[in-house]
């Protein structure tokens, strides 16, 4: 999928400051930009969102920085990148390849590279090759690069744990796993994971594709690939978490016997025994919010981030910090394991 190998770039080979756009105004895409905005090495230049709330405000005053004048957001990506000129757009409008890969054409057909946030963008081959190769074939003829990333997956469920084999002789299994306190993430995130839905709706919604956590296969396809296990083998289960009784945590309630969450898992088995294990629990009220990974090879290896890394903050820094990597990759889809690894950068 990627250009091919390429050097990890020095400031100075990097136009300063890059000039950056964001596509979609939604939490993460508004986190985004005052990431950005407080990055010497970038410059915010503008912003689209065609929501009748949104477009034709000031993007500043919106997210609630100083831009040092106005910028209008935009109500399209054509006009936006007519009017910002920007060389990288972080997008953050969806998560299924079918909804942005138009979205994504645009921006590429434009010359102008992308990281994206769009889950299933991180490995899209996986579920879509004919949408990956196009992807691809776009981006190399305008001369851009686009890759999907974030905080999960992204990070701690596949970047994090394949980077930590790298101190390994060998891998014999990797369990890693992340629990997630809904109380403390946007209302969104509570709708997308079910919450106050009864057991059947959930059940309904789950066999439609519409509820669980989109990516958390791409996650167990990336490693597989890293660690020569067999993907098509993958193995995935979604089960509601109940509230046992009435619940309120903040501004949330939840009834007894109602869905306060849920608990998604993939695995992988051979011969009857684990190769992988990914297990996200997202839950209003977790009592021991969490991250979690555990390597059995020589050595072992195990790491735990008590509460967590913070989903919203994490995903935007994320990105921003990808900025750099996608302007110095060459054409094309990348995945991150494509890119240096992802680190802060001024």
């Amino acid at each position: 999928m990627s250009a091919g190998p390429h050097r990890l770039p020095r400031n100075s080979d990097l136009p300063s400051p890059l000039r950056v756009a964001q596509v979609g105004l939604g939490d993460i895409g508004r986190a985004s930009c005052r990431v950005a905005a407080d990055r010497r090495g970038l410059r915010l230049v503008g912003a689209a969102d065609p929501a009748p709330g949104i477009r034709g405000q000031d993007l500043g005053a919106l997210v609630g920085i100083d831009l040092g004048g106005k910028i209008e957001v935009r109500g399209s990506i054509e006009e936006l990148l007519d009017d910002a000129r920007p060389q990288v757009v972080i997008h953050t409008t969806g998560s299924r390849i079918a909804a942005v890969a138009p979205q994504l054409e645009e921006i590429l057909s434009r010359g102008v590279s992308c990281v994206t946030s769009a889950e299933e963008m991180l490995l899209p081959d996986f579920r879509d090759p004919q949408a990956a190769a196009r992807l691809d074939e776009v981006a190399r003829r305008n001369g851009a690069a686009l890759v999907g990333t974030g905080v999960n997956p992204g990070f701690v469920l596949d970047l994090l744990p394949i980077l930590m084999t790298g101190a390994c002789r060998r891998v014999e299994s990797l369990r890693a796993g992340r629990a997630v306190d809904l109380a403390s993430r946007r209302p969104a995130l509570r709708r997308k994971t079910g919450v106050g839905l009864t057991a059947e709706e959930f059940t309904e919604q789950a066999a439609a594709r519409r509820m669980g956590h989109v990516g958390l296969l791409e996650s167990a396809a990336l490693i597989c690939r890293v660690l020569g296990w067999d993907e098509g083998g993958l193995q995935e289960s979604i089960l509601p978490v109940l509230a046992r009784s009435e619940l309120k945590v903040g501004d949330a309630e939840v009834p007894a016997g109602r869905v306060r969450g849920n608990n998604h898992v993939v695995r992988l088995e051979r011969d009857g025994r684990e190769l992988l294990f990914l297990d996200l629990r997202m839950v209003l009220g977790e009592a021991e919010p969490g991250d979690w990974i555990e390597i059995r090879g020589e050595p072992d290896l195990e790491v735990r981030l008590p509460g967590g890394l913070p989903g919203d903050l994490a995903t935007a820094a994320i990105l921003v910090n990808t900025v750099p990597r996608i302007a110095a990759a060459p054409p094309g889809l990348h995945t991150i394991l494509d890119l240096p690894p992802v680190r802060f950068s001024a």
